[in-house]
């Protein structure tokens, strides 16, 4: 009886398994690389005046022709693609909000920034829009594009103060994305001197804001 019983079982449990449906093993990632959008450098320090307003920059937005953290390209087509196995480390407009607030403390137009989400008091809001950041990509080896606005207003009632759209465009020394990362930073060290002397120019002009 034991022994029929056990049969059953082993017959029951083989059944089972054969009528149970295969689960396919998920397919591995493909390896991706991490690019860092940074700069080559950031603007020398500079001492601020005395009485310079505090600032605070507000999240940096995202312009139509990003994309999330793909590497953007434009072929010989004309048509926007990106390396597929090949990423920013974080959204570009992320990384720089955290540069743009380095640059803007070091650059001396300002006593003080505060950073998308942090809490004190200032006087300027400065709000920024990543418009653009891709590979163009004809002829080889290409050229980076990048391309930001900014708007400086009070904070107290939000008049503007001043308002600038800044291009930068740096070759690649050879062709891919590490290079086009490489050209990024070049083209951003630019860029955020630039981003500095607009507001150290505009700041003397809200002057009759602070209090």
């Amino acid at each position: 009886m034991r022994r029929s019983a056990t049969v059953l079982a082993t017959l029951l449990l083989t059944t089972t398994v054969a009528c149970t449906p295969l689960v396919p093993t998920p397919a591995p990632e493909p390896d991706e690389t991490r690019h860092a959008f940074e700069p080559s450098a950031l603007p020398a320090p500079r001492a601020a005046a005395p009485g310079a307003p505090h600032l605070a920059l507000a999240p940096v937005r995202a312009g139509a022709r990003l994309d999330g953290r793909r590497m953007v390209y434009r072929g010989a087509d004309g048509r926007r693609a990106a390396f597929v196995e090949n990423r920013w480390v974080a959204p570009p407009e992320q990384e720089l909000a955290d540069w743009l607030v380095a640059a803007l403390e070091a650059a001396g137009g300002v006593a003080a920034v505060i950073a998308p989400g942090g809490r004190g008091h200032a006087e300027l809001l400065l709000e920024a829009e990543l418009l653009r950041l891709e590979l163009d990509a004809v002829p080889a080896p290409g050229a980076l594009r990048l391309e930001l606005r900014l708007q400086l207003v009070t904070a107290r009632d939000r008049e503007v103060l001043a308002t600038t759209r800044l291009r930068e465009s740096e070759p690649l020394d050879t062709p891919g994305p590490a290079a086009m990362a490489a050209a990024s930073g070049r083209a951003l060290a630019r860029l955020l001197e630039t981003a500095a002397g607009f507001v150290r120019d505009a700041v003397p002009v809200a002057g009759s804001t602070r209090g």
